[in-house]
Order: C-alpha cells, then sequence, then structure tokens
C-alpha cells in the first residue's frame, strides 16, 4: 500500500493531531483496521492496542480517579509517530504501555512529562521477571476484593512505599495484584478500604 493510500486511511483529525469527533472514535478507527500480519512483534502491538481501546476504563495513572482518557507511552525518546520496523522476536521492553487518565489530568499541560517521568520510573523499578508479573496480573480474571463478585471489572496493581509492611522486602519491588468491581470502585475513600483489605488477608495467611 503507498503512503498516499495509507495517509487516506487515517481520519482527518489523527493526521492533523485533534482532538478526537467522539468519545469511540479512536476505538472504531482501531477496529477497522485489518490484522497485522508482517511480523510477529507488530502483530503482538495490534493485539495490544486492540486489547486497549476495548477495555473498560482504569483509573487515572496520575491521581487515580476513574480514567476517561486512554493513552499509550513507548520507550523512546524519539517523538512520535515513533517508527518501528519489523521484528522476528518480541521484546516487552519495547512494546507499549497503556495507561488511563481523569478528565482533568489530561487537560493539564504537565501531563505528558509526568506520564514519561512516572513510566520511566516504573520501567527501572522492574526487572524482566516483574514486568512478566504485571502483565499477568492484569489479566487475569479475579473477584471483587472488597465484595467478592466475579468476575471483577477492574484489575489493579498495588505497589506498597514500605514493602516489609506487606511481606516483602525492604529493598525490592512488591507488587500485589487485585480487582473491584464498578460499585466498590466508587465507594468513599476506597484506596484505603483496599489497602486495609489486603493487610487483612495478609495478617490471616500468617495465622
Amino acid at each position: 500500500m503507498s503512503k498516499r493510500n495509507r495517509a487516506a486511511r487515517i481520519p482527518r483529525w489523527m493526521r492533523e493531531r485533534k482532538p478526537p469527533p467522539y468519545p469511540l472514535a479512536f476505538q472504531h478507527f482501531v477496529e477497522r483496521m485489518p490484522p497485522t500480519t508482517c511480523c510477529p512483534f507488530h502483530q503482538e502491538e495490534h493485539r495490544r492496542l486492540l486489547e486497549a481501546v476495548q477495555a473498560p476504563a482504569a483509573w487515572c495513572v496520575l491521581c487515580g480517579e476513574l480514567g476517561t482518557w486512554r493513552g499509550g507511552w513507548r520507550p523512546t525518546a524519539t517523538p512520535p509517530p515513533v517508527p518501528t520496523p519489523c521484528r522476528d522476536s518480541v521484546n516487552e521492553a519495547d512494546l507499549a504501555v497503556y495507561y488511563d487518565l481523569c478528565e482533568h489530568c489530561q487537560q493539564l499541560p504537565g501531563t505528558p512529562a509526568q506520564v514519561d517521568s512516572l513510566m520511566r520510573q516504573r520501567q527501572e523499578a522492574l526487572s524482566g521477571s516483574e514486568a512478566a508479573k504485571l502483565n499477568c496480573l492484569l489479566r487475569q480474571p479475579q473477584p471483587c476484593l472488597l465484595c467478592g463478585v466475579f468476575p471483577a471489572d477492574y484489575n489493579a496493581i498495588f505497589k506498597p512505599d514500605k514493602p516489609e509492611l506487606y511481606g516483602g522486602q525492604r529493598s525490592k519491588v512488591r507488587l500485589m495484584g487485585y480487582a473491584l468491581c464498578r460499585t466498590c470502585l466508587a465507594l468513599p475513600n476506597v484506596t484505603l478500604h483496599v489497602e486495609g483489605k489486603l493487610m487483612a488477608d495478609l495478617a490471616g495467611r500468617r495465622n
């Protein structure tokens, strides 16, 4: 396909880097894209992009409120669009990471820099095995941590500032997966409820 034909398939609002004309515009664009078959790397990229646009809203990566916008971050200093040559293998570190933002954080001028800094901190903090564990925890269906309904609507990760209080070691990253239903997610002070339940469950296993 020629560059002119490819450009014609991309909506004008995307080519001009304008906001989408309606909330599901980008999702509909991705769902209409033909499957990628050129190489294993781009096949996996396409699969994850489709999975990301169809997943329910998660928490804002910056403030913890329910997200209304989903974005993708790639570990590179090259400004978008980022060229990615075909590859015979898939390296987790080269794939885009998707995140959610609430309406307020999405509109702040400093948000792109904050997101980039946060993602790089996470990338540096996680080893290859920890990154694989993180992906597994986020994809595995789980019951709601607070009420027990299965399957819950949202998977999440708790990374305690003091891992030794949650069964980890002081100098190592501790990741704890959990899930919440829509009702429990809307509870006041839901973060405190989550931390308390994780601590109580951990104490129960110790006794």
